[in-house]
């Protein structure tokens, strides 16, 4: 399951990490490890792609609260994870996601799934909220990030 969903996790390693090589492996790492611990609760109630978005989603998130308060990092050297660190350094999508970086979390979260592509109704099962939220929150994180980088631009 793990490769078969493999873009759906670097895809959330590289927007909720510090887009780094070891910051992405160690995100990963929680990620799958998350996945396997959980993988005898999945009921199979929704896809298995938005099992993982929840479960990698959540993951990410309390990785992110855990690293916050970690003041030491060790360097592990992975060409494979150097390549996709080097990749998410594009400008314009450096931009991007320091933008994202600035939203509150549910808008974080909301414009990964937006950004991946994923429709409304797929969007709406990963956070749990109705299809008419989704747009009106879409709508509202287009509007901040608008908002965002006017204001920087002045």
């Amino acid at each position: 399951m793990v490769l078969r969903t493999e873009g759906i996790i670097m895809r959330i390693c590289v927007l909720f990490s510090d887009r780094t090589s070891d910051g992405i492996h160690d995100l990963y790492q929680d990620i799958v490890c998350e996945l396997w611990r959980g993988y005898a609760g999945f009921r199979h109630a929704s896809s298995e792609n938005t099992w993982v978005y929840r479960v990698a989603l959540n993951a990410a998130r309390r990785h992110h609260r855990r690293q916050r308060r970690i003041p030491v990092t060790v360097s592990l050297d992975s060409t494979r994870f150097d390549t996709l660190a080097a990749e998410a350094r594009d400008e314009l999508l450096e931009r991007l996601y320091e933008l994202i970086e600035r939203l509150p979390d549910r808008y974080k979260t909301l414009a990964y799934l937006y950004i991946d592509n994923l429709p409304l109704r797929d969007i709406a099962a990963v956070l749990n909220v109705s299809e008419n939220t989704v747009k009106q929150r879409i709508k509202y994180m287009k509007q901040k990030l608008i908002k965002m980088k006017e204001d920087e631009e002045r």
